[in-house]
């Protein structure tokens, strides 16, 4: 079964716990459904290993270097809200 992700409250994470504005989560919330179009964002998934294998994608090379990097800052957000909201998933190399 596909894990799937719940935006909404990711972008209220977003919103409350990182500070940022209404239509910035609702863009951060955009480039991590893009990425999912290319990688599968399972909540046990390192968030790094995500986003290796995202790069690898032929439509991710062909983006522009500053639309590469917001999906990879979206991909690393996520893995920090799974984390912060102790679903234990997408940890790093630091949380290891």
């Amino acid at each position: 079964m596909k894990a799937k992700i719940d935006f909404e409250s990711f972008a209220q994470w977003l919103i409350e716990e990182r500070g940022l504005s209404k239509r910035s989560a609702k863009d951060v919330c955009s480039r991590l459904k893009r990425a999912a179009k290319w990688v599968k964002i399972d909540p046990r998934s390192d968030p790094e290993l995500l986003v290796f294998f995202l790069e690898k994608t032929e439509p991710f090379q062909k983006l522009s270097p500053s639309v590469r990097s917001q999906l990879r800052a979206a991909l690393r957000r996520y893995g920090e809200f799974l984390k912060a909201k102790g679903d234990g998933g997408l940890e790093g190399p630091e949380g290891s």
